[in-house]
């Protein structure tokens, strides 16, 4: 991601807090923030990959929608 972009940004806050947390924390409470983050980045790339999906599906739709057209007319 770019250097000072948005996500670049947030990125880089959600690193900065996760660090404060994971040294204030010990023990099971830090292995409970290691599950959370794990889990959180699991759902976030299932739900990445399932935008892709969706907005594939959309354009192959709307290629075919125009290419049908083209035929017709």
């Amino acid at each position: 991601m770019p250097k000072g972009s948005e996500m670049h940004k947030l990125s880089t806050r959600l690193c900065k807090c996760e660090e404060t947390l994971a040294q204030a924390l010990d023990g099971p409470e830090k292995a409970q923030l290691e599950v959370l983050t794990r889990t959180q980045w699991e759902l976030n790339c299932m739900t990445a990959e399932e935008n892709f999906i969706l907005g594939f599906r959309l354009a192959v739709q709307i290629m075919a929608e125009c290419l049908g057209g083209e035929l017709d007319g």
